[in-house]
């Protein structure tokens, strides 16, 4: 099996308080001639900055482990097996918490594990792993410090940018 990860955040800049929906995509490359096994797509939310906002945790196949309890901090969702042509879609949201140092970047990881083959003797299975960022910049004033001409052209940017998933460009006020 050959699998390829993506994480996208849905804004690129937010202020403390904001919410950032993630989403996780799993899917066979092109290239892939077998299932996979033992999979599990998760995301540990490290650091501070970000606070996992419980029970938005959602899967499009396989079953979540973590992340809609009130006391989660991170979220998983297990896939006993990845058929050829699946694809894996898990949506979560983050609350901006703090304003990590030096700059407001928050970067954060979606990874996954999974196996060749379900069991067998060793060295039969072979383990790989994955992983893939998604950055936003948390602010402690936000957006809505930005008026008139220059805030509408900043929020479009940063939207262009969240879909591009390139990380927004600083604010600037005047």
């Amino acid at each position: 099996p050959d699998l390829v990860i993506d994480k996208v955040a849905d804004r690129a800049f937010v202020a403390l308080g904001d919410t950032v929906t993630y989403t996780i995509t799993l899917v066979h490359a092109a290239d892939s001639t077998a299932p996979a096994y033992n999979v599990l797509l998760g995301d540990t939310l490290a650091g501070t900055a970000l606070r996992l906002v419980a029970g938005s945790v959602t899967t499009s196949f396989g079953t979540i482990q973590t992340g809609n309890g009130g006391g989660d901090t991170a979220v998983q969702v297990a896939i006993a097996e990845l058929p050829i042509g699946q694809t894996v879609v898990v949506t979560f949201r983050a609350v901006a918490a703090t304003v990590p140092p030096p700059d407001g970047t928050a970067p954060n990881t979606g990874t996954y594990t999974a196996t060749s083959a379900p069991d067998g003797p060793p060295g039969f299975v072979r383990p790989f792993d994955g992983s893939d960022t998604a950055v936003v910049r948390i602010s402690s004033t936000g957006p809505a410090a930005a008026t008139g001409l220059a805030g509408e052209i900043e929020d479009f940017l940063n939207r262009q940018q969240a879909v591009a998933g390139v990380p927004a460009i600083p604010a600037v006020y005047s």
